[in-house]
């Protein structure tokens, strides 16, 4: 069973991840090309709009628990970031990783105030959806 600070460090990953989903949706934005772009470029500035609303979410729930925000971000992507098969992968790559962060947090989260579970819960479904946003555009964009 983790203990509390343990939970805290876990919620403080979540948010540095997505704060560097803010941060890469929003760069592959303004820098996707190619045929398709546009569409492309209007998710991921709304997938960098959704990280900031988790971000923020995050924040607040670590606030609630004691903790404080680490400064910083979880590593960005690097590599050819302007391609829209690369940056479709490289965002359906990261909501997977994240995901993931929020997997740990709902096994962590027994024994803990309930809001964390919902918390868990709730965000875990998001990732998926964004995850599946991500593949059908993929897909789309494969079919061209």
């Amino acid at each position: 069973m983790p203990n509390a600070d343990e939970v805290i460090a876990l919620v403080d990953r979540i948010l540095l991840a997505e704060l560097a989903g803010v941060v890469s949706h929003t760069h592959a934005s303004l820098a996707v090309s190619g045929v398709g772009h546009e569409s492309v470029a209007q998710a991921m500035r709304e997938q960098a709009d959704i990280s900031l609303r988790h971000a923020r979410e995050a924040g607040a729930i670590l606030a609630r628990l004691g903790g404080t925000p680490t400064l910083g971000i979880a590593d960005l992507p690097t590599g050819q970031l302007d391609i829209v098969p690369t940056v479709l992968f490289g965002a359906i790559q990261a909501e997977r990783r994240t995901e993931y962060l929020y997997s740990e947090l709902l096994d962590a989260s027994a024994e803990h105030p309930v809001y964390l579970e919902a918390f868990a819960r709730s965000q875990m479904s998001a990732q998926q959806r964004r995850g599946a946003t991500m593949r059908e555009l993929l897909t789309e964009h494969e079919a061209r």
